[in-house]
């Protein structure tokens, strides 16, 4: 097998990327199977980077192309604009598998895709993308792109007739996701979450309440579900009325003031059914066959959310899929800096369907690499914490890690003076608590090495 095939999957949608002079390193390649495919790594090595190119390829259109408010989804730009930079990527169509397409900057390669100087941008041909399924893309300050087959392709005709082009995905803002949309034209395209959900929980037909809320509670912990109460008005110089969801301390809150965590839930479960939605209106109409495949990107899918909501987001993004449509077939490739989110991944993850890539720093080669790695079974936060996806030497505080090299110096050296160990022994009685192992451990070797005695140095 070649270094290639080890890291494609062509029964996935998306199998493979490989990047040469674009991003963060001068190559890069990155492996997906077809379920559930978790990138690690530190800031600024290439995560979102690669998401981003993800979606680029799966689309051919950037976010910032689609929408200019847009705060992430840039074009992509070779690091050295004098040489030859791809992007490559290997991935399933309808018809064919393992299907190649490749974007290039070249100036003198013939049928290859070139970087048009004066235009600044890749070269692609203007055709469907070749996934067939709809793609959604979670971004990380809180807005969603989203490219449905049957709304930004199947309409051409539709469009065509008008002597206009379908539009070529649809990317939201956090306020538009929230507020509603509408095209240059006046034309509605998302009514955004306050007033669908004041429509769904006053109306007499309670079909979209009902899902919305078994989304929402799938989305969050057991013991701690977001429930939507009602709705209100919040202002006299405001005539919309604002949904209502039950707090914590037993007052309904309008869903305008509730935190940034109930807000990521809430976006997330009503894009996933706003666009479910949309899809099987518009395939009913068009008389379309209604796609199954399903391609979602989610940057740092911990954003905001606390530990105990990020133990359940990626089950519940699933059983929420599979609720919507028992026949759907979901890639899901998501970012974190989580070690719940990777502990909550350790009784489900499949070696034949799922991945693992983690991004760390080459300093022989001074740039990010992408090394596939083997889930553990490391139980607790702390072990994941200290494994390889983090790469912490110690899962405490930066002072704590601090005194456990001190001591583990005076452990080892059989000359260390008692000034030495009593000078360490006030620091980790002043920053540590009795039962802290670390205090336990150096008490025991303390009185080990000198009995009990007062220390000479006092705090």
């Amino acid at each position: 097998m070649t270094e290639r095939e080890d890291f494609m999957d062509n029964s996935a949608m998306l199998s493979y990327l490989e990047f040469k002079n674009v991003g963060p390193a001068k190559t890069m390649q990155v492996g997906f199977k077809d379920r559930i495919n978790v990138i690690t790594g530190d800031n600024g090595l290439g995560k979102t980077f690669i998401l981003d190119a993800a979606w680029w390829m799966l689309t051919r259109v950037w976010p910032t192309e689609l929408n200019s408010k847009a705060a992430s989804g840039h074009m992509l730009r070779p690091q050295d604009p004098s040489k030859e930079a791809t992007i490559k990527a290997i991935f399933d169509t309808r018809h064919k598998k393992g299907t190649t397409y490749e974007r290039s900057f070249k100036n003198d390669t013939a049928n290859t895709f070139k970087f048009n100087r004066k235009g600044q941008e890749w070269e692609v041909e203007q055709a469907r993308p070749p996934i067939p399924g709809m793609i959604i893309y979670a971004q990380v300050d809180g807005g969603f792109s989203i490219w449905d087959p049957a709304r930004n392709y199947g309409t051409n005709e539709i469009y065509a007739k008008q002597g206009k082009l379908a539009p070529r995905g649809y990317v939201f803002t956090p306020y538009e996701i929230w507020n509603g949309v509408s095209a240059s034209d006046g034309t509605r395209i998302c009514k955004g979450i306050y007033e669908d959900l004041a429509t769904w929980y006053t109306s007499q037909d309670d079909t979209q309440r009902k899902r919305f809320s078994a989304i929402l509670e799938e989305l969050s912990p057991i013991d701690d579900p977001i429930r939507v109460t009602g709705t209100t008005r919040i202002a006299v110089d405001d005539a919309r009325m604002f949904p209502t969801i039950s707090s914590n301390y037993g007052k309904d809150v309008p869903v305008i003031f509730a935190s940034s965590a109930i807000k990521r839930i809430i976006s997330l479960a009503y894009t996933l059914l706003w666009n479910w939605e949309e899809h099987n209106q518009i395939c009913n109409m068009l008389g379309q066959k209604k796609e199954h495949k399903i391609m979602f990107l989610v940057d740092e899918i911990e954003c905001h959310l606390h530990p105990k909501w990020q133990r359940t987001i990626v089950d519940g993004i699933f059983k929420i899929m599979n609720a919507l449509d028992s026949q759907a077939k979901v890639q899901l490739i998501l970012t974190t800096h989580s070690p719940l989110v990777m502990a909550s991944l350790e009784s489900k993850f499949d070696s034949e369907q799922d991945t693992w890539n983690d991004i760390d720093y080459n300093s022989e080669l001074q740039q990010p690499e992408v090394t596939p790695r083997q889930m553990e079974k490391y139980g607790s936060i702390n072990n994941w914490l200290e494994s390889e996806a983090f790469d912490i030497s110690d899962a405490a505080s930066i002072e704590h890690e601090a005194l456990r090299k001190k001591c583990s110096t005076l452990y080892r050296d059989p000359k260390s003076t008692k000034a030495a160990w009593d000078e360490c022994k006030v620091s980790i009685e002043q920053k540590l608590s009795n039962s802290d192992p670390l205090a336990i451990t150096f008490h025991y070797e303390y009185l080990q090495r000198f009995g009990n005695v007062t220390p000479d140095v006092k705090a």
